[in-house]
């Protein structure tokens, strides 16, 4: 072992120990401390999520809810792995979280073009697009209306929902495919019988 390889192995040591006493005493409270791990792994966390993601703004995102996670469970680190590899595992779940939730929404955002593309050419070719999608809207049932008018209508976040419904926002999202694809086949069905 060279003489450079040595001085690595202590600095990485001293990193370890410095990262133990700093969740110790983050532990009791001190927010200082706290504040010095995160300078210590935030950048770390933040290029990772730059790699993953491609987008800075996300990346952004993804640190904050890093290390509110990282703060929220800390007293449950056990050291089983050095904190560096902890907060870059939650770091990663958050990205694939994160890549999901935005492939979701852009499905979800797909799928409502196509029900206002619809209502467009029913507009157009009727003028009537108004009252068929009330239609429409009054054939779900109260709780797909609820959830429709709450994230299209009036823009409610899943969690909001989820809280409004008391349910998970990965299950608002669940429900809200299913209430948009029975509001846009309701809708093609009006649409279909007036052009009769």
């Amino acid at each position: 072992m060279s003489v450079g390889d040595s001085s690595a192995l202590h600095l990485a040591a001293m990193g370890v120990t410095e990262d133990a006493r700093l969740i110790g005493l983050a532990r009791r409270g001190d927010t200082s401390a706290f504040d010095e791990l995160f300078r210590r792994h935030s950048r770390r966390v933040h290029g990772l999520a730059c790699a993953m993601l491609a987008d800075r703004d996300a990346a952004d995102d993804v640190v904050q809810e890093v290390f509110v996670r990282v703060h929220r469970r800390l007293g449950g680190f056990r050291g089983q792995c050095s904190l560096r590899s902890w907060i870059l595992r939650i770091a990663v779940n958050e990205c694939v979280s994160q890549r999901r939730r935005a492939q979701r929404q852009q499905r979800q955002r797909e799928e409502l073009s196509h029900v206002a593309a619809a209502a467009r050419a029913t507009r157009e070719a009727h003028g009537e697009d108004a009252h068929a999608a009330r239609e429409a809207l009054q054939a779900l049932r109260p709780v797909e209306r609820a959830l429709v008018v709450m994230r299209d209508v009036e823009g409610y976040t899943y969690e909001e929902i989820g809280e409004v419904l008391q349910c998970s926002s990965s299950s608002v999202g669940v429900r809200l495919h299913r209430a948009r694809t029975k509001l846009r086949r309701a809708f093609q069905r009006i649409v279909s019988e007036a052009e009769r």
